[in-house]
């Protein structure tokens, strides 16, 4: 495969990223080598995987750092050594069996999960009101927990 077919494919996943995503994706996505990503969020802002789940086959994660800054990360299809940033934010908050926090456009992402790990994705449009369910997945797992940490 030449250079040129690779980045048309990879152009393409990321299209079909955003699409997934639509209502939140309204700034730029950036698109990277996954280690590259994390090295750059940790190394610029403190973040560090807090959270992470799959959906349909994409690892979906969130970063934050001890401020509540956080990212959400999402590996395209096909591309598991990549993680795209479409969306990013404040005040990331861990409640039992939810985390949320505010986009940088003032809307709210949140995410509940259970124990068994089935995780929902809703977001709470900052201009409309609406709530929109983004998308639903398995293995839901905090790694961070941000309540034990300033017990």
């Amino acid at each position: 495969m030449n250079k040129v077919t690779a980045y048309l494919i990879f152009m393409w996943i990321v299209v079909v990223v955003i699409a997934s995503y639509p209502t939140f994706v309204q700034g730029q996505v950036i698109c990277n080598d996954r280690v590259a990503i994390l090295e750059s969020l940790e190394d610029s802002y403190g973040e560090k995987i807090a959270e992470q789940g799959v959906d349909e086959g994409s690892l979906v994660v969130i970063t934050v750092n001890l401020q509540g800054k956080w990212s959400l990360l999402i590996t395209p299809k096909g591309k598991p050594n990549t993680f795209c940033v479409p969306v990013t934010g404040t005040t990331w908050i861990q409640e039992s069996n939810i985390s949320k926090g505010i986009a940088f456009n003032g809307s709210v992402l949140s995410i509940i999960h259970k124990e068994d790990g089935v995780w929902n994705m809703l977001y709470l449009d900052n201009n409309t009101g609406s709530v929109q369910d983004v998308t639903t997945g398995y293995g839901w797992e905090r790694i961070i927990d941000f309540n034990k940490l300033s017990n």
